[in-house]
């Protein structure tokens, strides 16, 4: 621990004044380092009790957790992460709790699936000469990235102008655009746009203010990336849109609230409302369950949206979309989670919306 914060956040405060902790529901829960983000036993702020106690909650692993009747507690290898895993834990809290508004828990992942990520999240945005020690478990679920294939001029340099210099550049707009609107934080989304012989994705773990057009990375469509930085570890879903949707020209994926939220129940958007048809179908389905960066996601996604859909949920994961460019796949992002948020008030009311007939 090189940095701590914490804070008294909304909803990561309301768990824990039920004494609840933050169950395995996402993939995300595991970045905290445990199947679960704990809530340590109350006691007085400031005094000695309340720092055993969270110590205890802790544990060995966990670098999250909730204060009973308080609030939350993290660290990290620097003031930059610690605040961005305090934002996480804070959206996590968010999804949970817009979860169970509709009056059922969410689906909880197995222990299992948790351990899978915990091994996949220590690989995740580092190269493989960062990767030291790793059990045999750890290394079977390891990110992969896909093969590495440079050609002059089509990968980033970082030195002059980069190809297709403002298709990267609008990717990182784009991906700024979804945190400013609320859609997405961090790095958990990601954003991608086809440019001739292939397509430009967002890298691996570099967060998106800081990203620099030579980090976008270049794929072709044979599943090749292009120069020093991975691609998304998303970049399966990415890569099989393209090359089963000719008509995509663009594709956002992320995490936002409310279809997050639907999605860890299982649920797809019915056709409650007109604006469910602008995704191309009756409902906006949700893809059955698989593990994150997965070729058994994309498969499950591209079931999902057969072929009418240009928008799905993730189950337990979140959404993705698509659309001829970045600014119209961004919007039909927003509109989902639009849907997802009217829809979970309808049901938080204890009563299903009327659903217009097909």
């Amino acid at each position: 621990a090189e940095a701590v914060v914490h804070a008294h956040p909304t909803y990561c405060t309301a768990l824990s004044s039920q004494r609840r902790h933050i169950p395995g529901f996402h993939s995300m829960v595991a970045v905290a380092g445990a199947r679960t983000i704990p809530c340590a036993d109350y006691a007085t702020f400031g005094t000695q009790e309340l720092s055993d106690s969270l110590l205890a909650a802790l544990g060995e692993s966990s670098k999250s957790a909730l204060l009973a009747n308080h609030g939350m507690i993290c660290y990290g290898p620097d003031l930059d992460k610690a605040l961005w895993l305090a934002n996480e834990t804070e959206c996590l809290a968010r999804q949970y709790v817009c979860a169970m508004s509709i009056g059922s828990a969410p689906v909880v992942l197995p222990d299992e699936e948790i351990d899978v990520m915990l091994a996949k999240f220590k690989t995740y945005g580092k190269k493989p000469s960062e990767l030291q020690d790793l059990s045999d478990f750890e290394r079977k679920h390891a990110i992969s990235a896909p093969p590495r294939k440079d050609v002059v001029g089509l990968a980033g340099t970082g030195a002059g102008e980069v190809p297709f210099a403002e298709a990267r550049r609008k990717v990182i707009e784009t991906c700024l655009k979804m945190e400013a609107m609320g859609i997405n934080q961090g790095t958990s989304g990601n954003a991608s746009c086809r440019v001739p012989g292939g397509f430009v994705v967002t890298a691996s773990g570099v967060p998106y203010d800081k990203m620099r057009p030579d980090q976008v990375v270049f794929m072709d469509l044979e599943g090749n990336f292009h120069g020093a930085f991975q691609p998304s570890s998303e970049w399966r879903m990415h890569y099989d849109i393209y090359k089963s949707v000719p008509q995509a020209e663009a594709v956002v994926h992320a995490h936002p609230t409310y279809c997050t939220a639907l999605s860890s129940q299982r649920r797809h958007i019915p056709g409650f409302h007109s604006m469910v048809a602008v995704a191309g179908a009756r409902t906006i389905p949700c893809a059955d369950y698989a593990t994150f960066g997965t070729q058994e996601l994309s498969d499950s996604l591209l079931a999902a949206l057969g072929e009418s859909s240009k928008s799905a949920l993730l189950a337990n994961h979140g959404m993705i979309c698509y659309g001829p460019d970045l600014d119209k796949a961004l919007w039909l992002a927003n509109e989902t989670e639009c849907l997802g948020k009217q829809d979970i008030f309808a049901l938080s009311t204890r009563l299903e919306p009327r659903v217009l007939p097909d």
